[in-house]
């Protein structure tokens, strides 16, 4: 037996839900190892979805099927199969139907028929709560609707409501790909930044400083062509008066009104609907299995949606409540905004999914946990000194000088060696939007918010790109012997490559000294390029010419405006989509630098392993990303952390709570194995 989670019914109830009263976390036995009946399985459930409607089955006369007293509530979840008695769902496999908010659940075949189970395929490897978010139920409710009853027209105009909820965000980033102008509201001006700056969305305003009619008639002069309302309640009735003739509003929910209901029909009288009329208007609502909603599009959204996320041109963005312990406050919180983006529930504490790739831990889309000042006040804890390099100088502005001669804290120091990425990207890093460069936000950020808190005290810009590594090695070793030691290293791009190679050299020269890091945190880390990088042997360029490697062949791939592929193994990194002959050729496989990194990058002693909690991110679509993966073997499975997304060489700005995730693990880890200074 085990103790299993749940979240309880425990009252019908009209008012507001209240946590611990109307709805409470119990703990009950379960038998994991129980003989289950046939076409039944069991799972362990994994994410469970929050939402508004749920409040609407906890009241005395509700419009779909009332929850059951002193049951776990169910909702749409996504769960793995740990024992099946079901063809259709064998072991291992991850389900998306209607689960009990528990930790674990059996389902049987009638259960798994009435909440619509059914495999979850992700040929694209994205994360896996996007499957209940914009590839879930309010992502195909979003996209069905906005297209069968909204029919967008590019030029048109969009206001919605609850922009920054499960289905608001998803509705403002689909419209504004077909060319609509879009307006939202918002209940808090963190959420307004968000939807204008991550989103792209035209305007939103916070409905809590402006009325409805005030922020229209300042944002929407001219009108409105599609209402998508998500409110209900005033809202509503603020917007018939705003909208165009021959407008459509497509009701998706009423928010403000699922606490004032006292059956099903009550509420918030509206007293504009004659507009409708006048303006001829059409209003339609729907339910996502209506054969015109679901089933109609549902193909079509997830090929359509889950490419765009996987090119980077679109977000799928969650707030996770950890753990079912934390159940009943995640769901209230949810009818007073606290969520941006899907509300959704990781029913283990601080529970990490396995990669079945690999022994490594895999980090999806996390949990809002505060702003990125807040975050980083807290690593201060165990980040007294910290290191970081970046990546080449061709990108570098004059950020990096406004952080000279800072203030001082002798107690306390971190070493930012710092660089910004223009706009646009370089063609290769494969994320053509602006603004999207997190390594340099995390770098940019730590460094201006160090020393506003008095943390930072130094910084300074390395560029391993073109400098030799023996400078890069001898710059930072200077600053250590100047400074002290620091207790982690954070590494992007080619400054990822030095940084593996300090530590790795370091344990190879000198194995029963200490780690020259306490941690590290690698960004779109590339395996170091030559020996020069491995040993810090003095060269004069980036490709080659002081190594072992015949120039004429990375001759080849230092072409204008593309990135170039090299010589690492003899038998991959070799293969360039204009130049397919040139792959494993037999002229790159004799090169001795490439034989020296295949055994070096390949060898199973532990010599060569990195001692240390790492934390590893890279993107799919990084021309460097096998590269990432082999650096992640050099690492210890059991302390490190992986993000894995599905953007190039830079990380999107909207996984900064995930980064930051990773490196508080990283922290936490270090903090763990020492006692502090």
């Amino acid at each position: 037996m085990v103790a299993n989670k749940s979240l309880i019914f425990k009252k019908v109830h009209e008012t507001p839900t209240v946590a611990g009263q109307d709805i409470a976390v119990e703990s009950r036995d379960f038998d994991l190892d129980q003989e289950l009946l046939g076409g039944s399985i069991l799972v362990q459930v994994l994410y469970v979805s929050f939402d508004p409607y749920m409040k609407g089955r906890m009241v005395e006369k509700p419009v779909m099927g009332p929850y059951k007293l002193n049951e776990p509530i169910p909702n749409t979840a996504l769960a793995k199969v740990l024992q099946s008695k079901n063809e259709g769902f064998p072991q291992g496999a991850i389900v998306r139907g209607e689960f009990p908010i528990s930790q674990y659940a059996v389902a049987t075949a009638e259960d798994l028929q009435a909440g619509w189970a059914h495999l979850i395929e992700n040929p694209l490897n994205l994360p896996l709560d996007t499957f209940l978010a914009a590839l879930g139920m309010p992502g195909l409710a979003a996209y069905a609707s906005l297209y069968e009853i909204g029919k967008p027209k590019k030029g048109e105009t969009l206001y919605v409501s609850a922009a920054a909820g499960a289905v608001g965000h998803v509705v403002g980033q689909i419209a504004k790909r077909e060319g609509l102008h879009v307006i939202g509201s918002v209940g808090a001006d963190e959420k307004v930044d968000y939807l204008v700056r991550e989103l792209g969305f035209d305007a939103v305003f916070n409905y809590k400083k402006e009325t409805v009619d005030e922020g229209l008639a300042r944002l929407a002069p001219d009108g409105i062509d599609i209402f998508y309302d998500n409110v209900g309640g005033e809202t509503l009735d603020a917007v018939l008066l705003k909208m165009n003739t021959y407008g459509r509003i497509i009701a998706c929910g009423a928010i403000s009104q699922y606490s004032r209901v006292q059956g099903p029909y009550t509420g918030y009288g509206v007293t504009n609907i004659f507009n409708i009329t006048v303006k001829r208007v059409t209003m339609a609502g729907y339910i996502v299995t209506d054969p015109n909603i679901g089933p109609k599009y549902g193909a079509e959204h997830m090929q359509n949606v889950s490419k765009w996320i996987h090119d980077g041109s679109f977000t799928s963005k969650s707030t996770v409540v950890d753990g079912v312990d934390q159940a009943a406050d995640g769901f209230v919180g949810l009818f007073y905004g606290k969520n941006i983006g899907k509300a959704l529930l990781l029913c283990f504490q601080n529970a990490v999914a396995r990669s079945p790739s690999n022994a490594f831990a895999t980090h999806g889309l996390g949990q809002v946990k505060g702003p990125i000042e807040t975050r980083i006040q807290k690593w201060a804890v165990g980040i007294a000194r910290l290191t970081s390099l970046y990546g080449g100088r061709d990108f570098l502005d004059s950020s990096s000088a406004n952080l000279k001669d800072t203030q001082k804290a002798p107690e306390e120091m971190i070493c930012i060696i710092q660089h910004a990425v223009p706009n646009p990207l370089p063609p290769w890093h494969g994320h053509q939007q602006p603004d999207i460069c997190l390594a340099d936000r995390i770098l940019s950020e730590f460094a201006a918010i160090g020393l506003r808190l008095h943390i930072c005290r130094w910084s300074d810009h390395l560029t391993p790109t073109t400098e030799s590594v023996t400078a890069a090695h001898r710059h930072v070793k200077s600053i250590m012997a100047e400074k002290g030691p620091f207790d982690g290293i954070m590494g992007f791009s080619q400054g990822a490559a030095v940084a593996v190679s300090m530590i790795l050299r370091h344990q190879l020269e000198t194995p029963s000294t200490p780690p020259l890091f306490k941690f590290a945190i690698l960004i779109g880390s590339p395996l170091p390029f030559s020996h020069s990088l491995m040993y810090g042997i003095d060269t004069r360029d980036y490709f080659g010419v002081s190594c072992n490697v015949d120039c004429s062949i990375l001759a080849r791939y230092n072409r204008p405006n593309k990135v170039p592929t090299y010589l690492i193994t003899p038998d991959r990194y070799l293969k360039d989509d204009d130049d397919e002959d040139f792959h494993r050729t037999e002229e790159a496989c004799q090169q001795p630098t490439a034989a020296m990194f295949y055994q070096m990058f390949h060898s199973t002693s532990d010599e060569v392993r990195m001692d240390i909690p790492t934390v590893h991110i890279f993107g799919r679509r990084d021309p460097w990303y096998l590269h990432s993966k082999d650096v992640l073997e050099l690492a210890c499975a059991e302390r490190a952390s992986v993000l894995e997304h599905c953007y190039g060489h830079e990380v999107p700005r909207h996984l900064s709570e995930e980064i930051c995730d990773l490196i508080e693990s990283a922290v936490a880890l270090s903090v763990e194995s020492r006692s502090d200074p």
